[in-house]
């Protein structure tokens, strides 16, 4: 998959080209057959916010699955405009493996006066810029919502972005979450 960095990219193009308030942007994508098993578990009306590197809140919600055609819908709010995701996972898979962690481990984070026991992981994937080096805390006590997060370690609570020890706009950390019925 694309590294989170180059998908802020993609978004604030798209964001720089919407008008109104309450525009709804529809992006369809199409991801290998084989990364449904990312959404599987997730239930519609999940949501999270972070606050993203340019000092904002984006709040993202499972708004439908469908797992006979292996579609999920997500809704992204920011800046009072939606992004809504419809993921087709019906697609070829991908050559050549993602590159694997480099280093993990396991910390209790903090996060707006909240303990959360955590997983870290660290990856370095390839990166035209420099050096990218991505760190993502995970929490089974947050919901994982579309691609933040995974089912072996929960939702994401913090991801952090540097090339070249600089670090980058993408990274993020949680504010808020829910789960469908709360």
């Amino acid at each position: 998959h694309m590294p989170r960095s180059l998908l802020v990219v993609a978004f604030a193009a798209i964001l720089a080209s919407a008008a109104s308030a309450q525009q709804v942007l529809d992006q369809p994508l199409t991801y290998p057959a084989s990364d449904w098993s990312r959404f599987e578990g997730q239930q519609a009306g999940d949501w999270v916010v972070h606050e993203n590197g340019f000092g904002g809140e984006d709040r993202i919600e499972v708004r439908s699955l469908d797992p006979e055609a292996r579609t999920i819908v997500l809704d992204q709010l920011v800046e009072g405009m939606i992004l809504r995701q419809t993921i087709r996972c019906t697609g070829p898979d991908r050559e050549g493996a993602a590159p694997g962690p480099v280093a993990e481990g396991d910390e209790v984070v903090t996060i707006g006066g909240r303990e959360f026991a955590s997983h870290w992981v660290e990856t370095r994937p390839p990166c035209e810029f420099g050096e990218l080096v991505e760190k993502t805390w995970y929490s089974k006590e947050v919901p994982v919502v579309g691609l933040d997060g995974d089912a072996a370690h929960g939702g994401v609570l913090r991801f952090e972005a540097a090339v070249d020890g600089e670090r980058t706009n993408s990274s993020y950390a949680l504010l808020s979450f829910g789960r469908a019925g709360d």
